[in-house]
C-alpha cells in the first residue's frame, strides 16, 4: 500500500513538473527532464542502469526528432550520462561487502580518473563539451571498480538479452534510412554539414545514429552482432542457437552500410578468437560461418549498389593505398604521439580530436592518462582472452575484445556508447577477479591456526600448504 501511494505522488509530482516545463522551457530540456525523472521514480539500480543502455542508441533518434535541425545545444545528449552519475552517487557510499579484493584495474581507473581531473583543473576548462567528453568516459570507467566491489550490482547479465534486440531495431532503422532518408535526418545532415557522413540523399549517406555518425552506430550494431555470435555459439539448443546466428549475420547488413571498417574488422577478429577460444563441435564452425557470409553479403551490396552510391562504393573495402588512404594515414600518425611524451606531457582538452582512443586520450588529457588508459585496455583484453578460456562471463568477455579492438580507429567513449563499455569491463574484470578470489590459497607463512602443528618440544611450527 505505501509503494502505491508513493508512486501515485511521484507521477503526479511528475506531472507536474511536465506541465511546468513545457509552458517555460524548450522541448528539449523538457524531454531531458521527464526522461530523467521518470527512470529515478523506479527508485532501482538495475533499473535505471538497463534504462541507460536502452536511451544509447535511440536517444540521437529523439534528439533529431524534436531538434528541428537545430545542432548548437541539445541537453538530451546529457540523459543517459546522468541517469549513470545518479546511480554512481547513490551507490559511491553505500554499505556493502567487498566481493574482490582490491585489484590493478581498480587502481588503472581511478589514476585515469585523477589524471584527467588534473587536466582540467590545470587548463581551467569551462567549456561544455570538453567538460562533457570528459565526463564521457570518466563516468563510465567509475562504474568498473564500483561493480566489481559489489556497490554497483552486474546488469550485464540483463543488458546482453536487451541490446541484440536494440541492435534489431536501429539495425532495421539504419537500412530504412539509407535507402529512404527520412526528413529528420536529411535536415539534421544538412544543418551540421558532416561531410564525412556523406550527401543527404538516399544511397548517399552512410548510415548514423548514435552521437549523430556513423562511428557511434556501427559500434552499438556491431557490439550487438558479436553478443548474438557469442550466444549463438554457446548455447546448447539447436533453435536458440540458430536464431541467434540469424541475428548476428542480419546485423551486418546495417554494420556494412555504416562503412565503418574498423568495426566491421573486428567482429570478424571476435569470430576468430570466439571458434578458436570457445568453440566446440559444430559451434566451433559457426563465427566462421558467419565470417563467409558477411563477405559473401559485402560482394553482394557493394555490386548491387555499384554505380548508384558515391559513398558506399566498392573502393572503399576492396582496395587500399597506404599513400592515398585518408583513414589509414589518420591511424597512422597515432605514433607521433607515443614519441613526443614531452609535448604532449600535459594534455589539452580544447585541442581538436585524435583518431583512436590512445591518441586522442593522450591529446586531450597527458602522456600519463594515454599510458593509463593504454595498460587499462590491454588488461582488460588479457582477461578477457583468459575468461573466454575458462568459460566464464563470455558475452561480456567477447564484447569488450570488440571494444578494445574498435578503439583503434576511434575515441569510443566520445558518445553514449561509454556507457556499455562500462558495463562490459566491469562484468569482465568482475568475474576474473572472483574466480581468482575463490582459489586463492592460504599462503605458506601465514600463521594460520589450522596450518600449525605442535612438535616434540611442544612448541608449534609452520607447516607448508603443500
Amino acid at each position: 500500500m505505501t509503494r502505491t501511494v508513493v508512486a501515485l505522488c511521484a507521477l503526479i509530482a511528475l506531472g507536474a513538473v511536465a506541465g511546468v516545463a513545457a509552458s517555460r522551457l524548450d522541448v528539449q530540456i523538457t524531454l531531458s527532464v521527464l526522461i530523467v525523472l521518470s527512470a529515478l521514480c523506479m527508485y532501482n539500480v538495475r533499473r535505471v542502469l538497463i534504462f541507460a543502455v536502452v536511451l544509447v542508441p535511440l536517444i540521437s533518434l529523439v534528439r533529431r526528432l524534436v531538434s528541428g535541425g537545430r545542432v548548437d545545444s541539445d541537453p538530451l545528449v546529457l540523459v543517459p550520462l546522468i541517469l549513470v552519475m545518479s546511480v554512481l552517487l547513490v551507490r559511491f557510499f553505500h554499505e556493502h561487502e567487498k566481493q574482490t579484493r582490491a585489484n590493478w584495474v581498480n587502481r588503472l581507473v581511478i589514476a585515469f580518473a585523477v589524471a584527467v581531473a588534473f587536466t582540467l583543473v590545470l587548463r581551467t576548462v569551462t567549456a561544455i563539451a570538453p567538460l562533457y567528453a570528459a565526463g564521457a568516459i570518466v563516468v563510465p570507467l567509475i562504474l568498473i571498480p564500483l561493480v566489481v566491489d559489489g556497490r554497483v550490482p552486474d546488469v550485464w547479465l540483463t543488458a546482453d538479452r536487451v541490446i541484440p534486440v536494440l541492435g534489431i531495431l536501429v539495425g532495421l532503422y539504419g537500412v530504412y534510412q539509407f535507402f529512404f532518408l527520412p526528413e529528420w535526418d536529411k535536415s539534421w545532415m544538412i544543418a551540421s554539414d558532416l561531410n564525412s557522413i556523406g550527401a543527404p540523399n538516399p544511397l548517399e549517406v552512410r548510415v548514423f545514429g548514435a552521437s549523430e555518425s556513423p562511428g557511434p552506430y556501427a559500434l552499438f550494431v556491431g557490439l550487438a552482432s558479436v553478443v548474438a555470435l557469442a550466444k549463438a555459439t554457446i548455447t546448447p539448443k539447436l533453435v536458440a542457437r540458430v536464431l541467434w546466428f540469424a541475428c548476428a549475420a542480419s546485423l551486418t547488413v546495417p554494420l556494412i552500410l555504416s562503412g565503418v571498417r574498423t568495426a566491421l574488422l573486428a567482429v570478424a577478429i571476435c569470430a576468430v578468437v570466439l571458434a578458436l577460444i570457445r568453440g566446440k563441435g559444430f559451434g566451433r564452425f559457426l563465427p566462421i560461418i558467419l565470417v563467409v557470409l558477411v563477405a559473401l553479403v559485402l560482394v553482394r551490396i557493394l555490386n548491387a549498389l555499384d554505380g548508384s552510391s558515391s559513398i558506399l562504393s566498392a573502393d572503399r573495402y576492396t582496395e587500399f593505398d597506404s599513400d592515398t588512404d585518408g583513414s589509414f594515414q589518420a591511424r597512422l600518425g597515432i605514433l607521433q604521439y607515443f614519441f613526443s611524451p614531452l609535448k604532449y606531457l600535459v594534455g589539452n582538452p580544447s585541442e581538436n580530436r585524435a583518431d583512436s582512443l590512445v591518441g586522442d586520450t593522450i591529446v586531450q588529457y597527458g602522456y600519463i592518462a594515454g599510458i593509463l588508459i593504454t595498460v587499462l585496455c590491454l588488461l582488460i583484453l588479457l582477461i578477457s582472452l583468459r575468461n573466454m578460456g575458462a568459460r566464464r562471463a563470455e558475452t561480456a568477455s567477447l564484447s569488450s575484445i570488440f571494444i578494445v579492438v574498435s578503439s583503434v580507429s576511434g575515441n569510443v567513449f566520445l558518445s553514449t556508447f561509454g556507457i556499455v563499455i562500462g558495463l562490459a569491463f566491469a562484468a569482465t574484470a568482475k568475474a576474473y577477479f572472483a574466480s581468482r578470489q575463490t582459489r586463492t590459497p592460504i599462503p605458506a607463512n601465514e600463521d594460520h591456526p589450522d596450518k600449525r602443528q605442535p612438535d616434540r618440544s611442544g612448541k608449534y611450527r609452520k607447516l607448508s600448504v603443500n
